[in-house]
């Protein structure tokens, strides 16, 4: 039997990434950062972010902050056009080298930092501008360049094209190395997820799976697991939940099953969610910061 609760806190969901890489640091849309430990908060400091959307960032073993990726600052985000507008901060709240002009759009899940499978310097920066934008890119960030500051490289490469979701995300795939970057696309009825797989060759290209709810959702949020066997994907003017195991070797998805297609009284939207560690809760909060937890 699947319960409803209404509490009234905020869910903030992170990759889960390995020992060699960490989520100790997050950065927040005003500036703000703030540094975790084992038992709590470390510190707290400024970051360069100004921006409306999405926030990304990568940590060390350690904690200590090696980089960050950010959407259109504010400022630039009032301008008419906002295309191509992020950027890429080095461990010293500056703009890395070849890190202006990221393609983003100010939505909220369209970064992703992903460590280069057998590589320490090298990582990808996945944008995906989401809602308004027609392209899903990378961008290669090599921390041996600039006594470990950072230099960007094949800034903006396209991968697809088409109105991506606002709700990319990545799991680790089932060799504890590679990784699987999965998104949705709207503008169309559909139910088709595409995923492309890095490896240590680079990017894979893009394949396609149709399984679920026949949507035309641009608020799509792609939400895994802590070990990335379960996948929800929550649907916002839908109004609707849905669930489904993934296999981290094949990148398949299957065992599709539906927690919500918009009943109750009054019916539920949704903004974002997390799953909880044992993958029994789902848990997810509305436009009023309300979060309901859905067992399993």
């Amino acid at each position: 039997m699947r319960k409803l609760i209404l509490l009234c806190t905020l869910c903030l969901s992170f990759l889960n990434l390995n020992a060699q890489f960490t989520n100790l640091n997050w950065t927040f849309g005003d500036s703000c950062g703030i540094k975790f430990n084992a038992t709590g908060i470390d510190s707290i400091y400024r970051t360069s972010v100004n921006a409306r959307g999405s926030c990304a960032i990568i940590s060390d073993s350690l904690g200590n902050l090696l980089f960050y990726a950010t959407a259109t600052d504010v400022a630039l985000y009032l301008k008419t056009s906002t295309i191509n507008r992020g950027r890429i901060y080095n461990r010293q709240h500056s703009v890395m080298e070849g890190g202006d002009s990221i393609a983003t759009v100010s939505w909220y899940r369209e970064l992703l930092i992903l460590p280069w499978p057998d590589s320490v310097n090298k990582f990808v920066v996945i944008s995906s501008m989401a809602t308004s934008g027609t392209k899903i890119s990378y961008s290669i960030v090599d921390l041996s360049y600039n006594n470990g500051l950072g230099k960007v490289f094949d800034k903006n490469t396209v991968i697809d094209t088409g109105n991506i979701c606002d709700g990319i995300t990545a799991i680790r795939h089932g060799n504890g190395r590679d990784w699987w970057i999965l998104y949705k696309k709207w503008f169309f009825n559909n139910n088709i997820f595409y995923k492309i797989l890095l490896t240590p060759q680079g990017l894979s290209a893009v394949s396609s799976q149709n399984i679920g709810l026949n949507l035309n959702e641009s608020f799509y949020r792609l939400i895994p697991s802590k070990d990335g066997n379960v996948i929800v994907g929550l649907c916002n003017s839908s109004m609707s939940i849905e669930k489904f195991s993934f296999d981290r070797c094949t990148g398949m998805l299957n065992n599709h099953v539906v927690i919500y297609n918009g009943t109750g009284n009054p019916p539920y939207s949704f903004w974002d969610g997390a799953i909880s560690p044992n993958s029994r809760f789902f848990i997810c909060y509305n436009h009023w910061c309300s979060r309901i937890c859905i067992s399993n």
